[in-house]
């Protein structure tokens, strides 16, 4: 990683200690420079002096102070930033030497769809090639995902990809990968009254009771988007659940209408009686699947492993 750097640089670099990694993350909690003293276990005078070394080290003022304490600079809001990820990645070194084999080595990220389609092939063929490495899946909404991945607490992630992720997420930090792609969809019981139209509208969708996931989900936003493209306000639904599995078994049981990536009815097709609803307004966007790691961390091997494995069952 210091590959780039010049001789000077990585002189200055070789003289911090994690003390110094830390003082950024306390003053950025606490606002104080006395606190940051409390906390490390010196004085007020040997924090200035940290503080001091760090900024000779980054080139850069990181700190700024005044009456009502201190507060860090754009730049140190930068710096905080990446500093995360490394004390997260010392913290998993320590951890692993502690306890080698008995910890997770590799933090997957995903939505919850991913764990019906590429997911499990991917982590199949990694078992069967003997390249699996400990690994702890943990699942929630893209933007939630991506800033784990990007506070350190992620090692990669398989999230969503669309025009509100990249509004809301600093794209340029990570390697993106597109995986596979489909569309969200309408669907209700076989035995619901609107799978025998040809034509549903939006007005008829309207008129009944529907399960969705959490608002914030990619989800949610496309039963808005399905509404508003109709020109009316989405309905309040009914009910609101965030596990899609458990919405479409619901679906599957009553006069509930849901909205899901078609690969997830395809799925549960035929074992819940689901069907998908026909109409133009249900001619909704694409959605994208893609694998994201922090650039600098994308080389690390077990990412690298999984991100192939991925591939190969996406194809």
């Amino acid at each position: 990683m210091t590959a780039n750097l010049t001789a000077s640089a990585r002189y200055r670099l070789d003289r911090l200690r994690v003390r110094h990694l830390r003082l950024l993350e306390i003053v950025a909690q606490h606002g104080s420079l006395g606190a940051a003293a409390r906390e490390l276990g010196i004085s007020q005078p040997a924090v200035t002096l940290l503080l001091r070394e760090l900024e000779q080290v980054f080139e850069a003022i990181l700190v700024e102070r005044d009456a009502r304490g201190a507060r860090l600079t754009p730049q140190g809001r930068s710096a905080v930033e990446r500093l995360a990820i490394a004390m997260s990645i010392l913290g998993q070194a320590m951890e692993a030497a502690q306890a080698p084999g008995t910890i997770p080595t590799l933090r997957v990220g995903c939505v919850q769809i991913a764990g019906f389609t590429a997911l499990p092939g991917a982590l199949s063929r990694l078992l069967a090639d003997g390249t699996l490495a400990y690994t702890r899946i943990q699942e929630g909404e893209s933007q939630g995902l991506l800033q784990a991945l990007g506070a350190g607490e992620l090692d990669c992630a398989v999230a969503w990809l669309d025009e509100s992720i990249a509004a809301a997420v600093d794209l340029d930090r990570y390697s993106i990968e597109p995986l596979w792609s489909g569309r969200m969809g309408v669907f209700a019981a076989a035995s619901h009254p609107l799978t025998r139209r040809r034509q549903v509208s939006v007005q008829q969708l309207a008129q009944w009771p529907w399960v969705v996931p959490n608002p914030g989900s990619r989800t949610h936003a496309a039963f808005q988007r399905l509404f508003l493209n109709g020109g009316m306000a989405a309905p309040r639904p009914r009910l609101v659940c965030s596990s899609v599995h458990s919405g479409a078994h619901i679906v599957a049981n009553g006069a509930f209408l849901g909205i899901a990536p078609d690969s997830l009815v395809a799925r549960y097709r035929d074992a819940l009686s689901l069907r998908m609803l026909r109409g133009d307004a249900m001619q909704l966007a694409p959605t994208r699947l893609s694998f994201f790691a922090l650039k600098e961390a994308a080389a690390f091997e077990p990412v690298a492993r999984f991100r192939e494995a991925l591939r190969e069952a996406a194809a």
